[in-house]
């Protein structure tokens, strides 16, 4: 299944938002893969199913948390706060002038808003 480090992070994180969604051995098996980085042939062992049990149910749920957030949104919406507020914080520090950073801090309360719908 060999999932690259940058799709491991991004699972992880989704996992973070998501994770309450899935099943509880869904869950298990994505903790142990993500998180605990053990192999597919470990988890089998532990849960005592096949290798081929494991990548599935590892594949359903992550396919389940990128269907999540292709609906929601949640992850990205907060990355998007989060570089507004990092882009703030670096005005501030280099005295911007008032006005524009409550331009940007205007800019960052609309993209909140347009993201959740408010």
């Amino acid at each position: 299944m060999g999932v690259k480090m940058d799709r491991r992070v991004e699972v992880g994180c989704l996992y973070d938002y998501y994770g309450a969604c899935l099943t509880p051995r869904q869950r298990s098996f994505i903790e142990q893969y993500i998180n605990e980085d053990l192999s597919l042939g470990e988890i089998s062992e532990q849960e005592g199913i096949s290798r081929q049990g494991v990548r599935d149910s590892i594949r359903r749920s992550v396919d389940i948390l990128f269907g999540l957030e292709n609906k929601l949104g949640m992850l990205r919406r907060a990355r998007t706060t989060l570089k507004g507020v990092d882009e703030l914080e670096t005005m501030i520090r280099a005295g911007i002038e008032k006005g524009a950073l409550l331009e940007k801090l205007s800019s960052i309360r609309q993209a909140w808003e347009d993201t959740n719908g408010i």
